[in-house]
């Protein structure tokens, strides 16, 4: 699921800073469909993704001043795992050290 979560990344390539684009993860597919609520809060040229797999948020100007970001490290994303870019990239490595 890591594997996918990376390589099905639509907003990678529109990120700049690795450690302002988020994923968050979920258990549930409910779960993950619930946090698309937190699009309306999305400011341009913030970027917000609920993919299949996992929920992407870019905020270009900075978590700490996007309101969609605040949503999703808070209340609103509580059903979620949330991390960054530069994290989850890090792990995948590892994950991807132990399979082999």
């Amino acid at each position: 699921e890591l594997a996918a979560i990376v390589s099905e990344n639509p907003l990678v390539e529109k990120a700049a800073d690795h450690s302002r684009l988020l994923v968050a993860f979920t258990q549930d597919t409910k779960a993950l469909v619930g946090l698309g609520a937190i699009g309306s809060l999305v400011v341009s040229p913030e970027q917000f993704v609920v993919d299949k797999n996992a929920a992407y948020l870019n905020c270009v100007t900075g978590i700490l001043e996007s309101k969609a970001g605040e949503a999703l490290l808070g209340k609103a994303g509580k059903s979620a795992t949330t991390r960054n870019w530069a994290t989850v990239v890090k792990l995948h490595a590892l994950a991807s050290e132990s399979d082999a």
